[in-house]
């Protein structure tokens, strides 16, 4: 008769901890559906896993990501523990454990229902991880369209624009040479070259405007990249030397050869480095790296300095933003790279953080 009530009293426990356990594997899928910050919800998975355990007042509960941690309560003296990987991509990130202090309890405290409780509850975060990830890349997927679409609709306005501003800008240079040529007195001549300066000014304005649209006739040819780099380099000489700002250039190939636009690849390293050289403080560094691979160029400029806003990478391609005083910048040089970057099929990556400095790495196929 003993026997028989002790089995049930046996029976009556396993249940509880069984439905424990069914407990927490509901209270997590609720979690990691509510939450989508990972500081919020592995504190709160880590309590509810330890009292879903056996001897829920001694467990801990630990989830390991990386250099991050997140602990039920703090670990503080030595412990057995049971312990399951997680995994992101089929790549291990970290894992969670659950401790006992083993001055109460071995490892024969852990109970088999519990060690596979553990194996589901990692493969539940696992594919929150997943999720997360994926939506991640969704959201950048989407900012990246809705730039290339704003982009595209400023190209085409601003195609538009440029055409209509070079045909009376070409009669004001005509006219002004004209008065130039005739003018008999010193004010007049004056006030003729100011105007047929600011004529030429205009005129490289909409070039640039022309370029962004990708308006421009191109003159593909097979070049040395090298050579181009490095006479971009010698026109910015003088810029080097007076921000005291060091450039250095490195190659995987002293001869890489492309087919594209001479003059328009200089115009976009002259714009990428002048602008990381504008960004740098004085004796920092600017890297500069070309290498090739499968069929494509790839073309890196590295800076120390200042770095770009996160709320303003997406807007620094186009005409007119920029984030140098005025004195400094039109807007315009990013918005030419990208629109020569386009032309050549090619792409443009920007990484950047405040006070670490900003990163862009140009991409164009080896042939047109």
């Amino acid at each position: 008769m003993n026997i028989k009530k002790s089995n049930n009293v046996a029976d009556k426990e396993a249940l509880i901890e069984r439905i424990k356990e069914l407990e927490c594997l509901y209270d997590l899928s609720a979690l990691t559906a509510k939450h989508h910050d990972s500081e919020k919800l592995f504190p709160l998975i880590c309590d509810r896993v330890s009292a879903a355990w056996k001897f829920s007042k001694e467990a801990i509960t630990v989830i390991k990501l990386g250099h991050v941690q997140y602990a039920s309560h703090l670990l503080d003296q030595p412990s057995v523990y049971v312990a399951e990987n997680i995994h992101l991509e089929e790549e291990i990130v970290g894992r969670i454990e659950v401790h006992y202090p083993t001055t109460l309890f071995d490892k024969n405290a852990f109970l088999p229902e519990e060690k596979k409780l553990l194996k589901k509850l990692a493969s539940e975060i696992s594919i929150w991880l997943e999720r997360k990830k994926r939506m991640q890349n969704e959201e950048s997927l989407k900012r990246i369209v809705e730039q290339q679409d704003r982009l595209s609709i400023l190209g085409e306005m601003t195609a538009g624009i440029a055409h209509e501003l070079n045909t009376p800008l070409g009669n004001i240079l005509g006219f002004s040479e004209f008065i130039i040529k005739g003018s008999d007195t010193t004010a007049n001549l004056e006030d003729a070259k100011k105007i047929y300066q600011s004529a030429l000014h205009a005129r490289t304005i909409v070039k640039k405007l022309m370029f962004f649209s990708c308006e421009i006739p191109q003159n593909i040819t097979s070049v040395c990249i090298n050579d181009l780099i490095k006479e971009a380099l010698e026109l910015l000489n003088p810029t080097i030397t007076k921000s005291r700002v060091t450039v250095q250039f490195h190659a995987d190939n002293d001869n890489c050869k492309a087919y594209l636009d001479k003059t328009q690849f200089i115009q976009v390293v002259f714009n990428l480095v002048n602008n990381a050289i504008h960004a740098s403080n004085r004796d920092e560094t600017v890297t500069l790296r070309l290498t090739i691979e499968n069929g494509y160029l790839h073309f890196l400029v590295q800076d120390t300095g200042k770095g770009i806003k996160e709320d303003e990478q997406d807007k620094i391609f186009e005409p007119f933003y920029t984030t140098k005083s005025k004195k400094n910048g039109t807007g315009l040089g990013l918005s030419v790279v990208h629109g020569i970057v386009k032309s050549h099929k090619g792409r443009i990556q920007l990484s950047s953080e405040l006070n670490k400095g900003t990163t862009f790495v140009i991409s164009i196929p080896l042939k047109q």
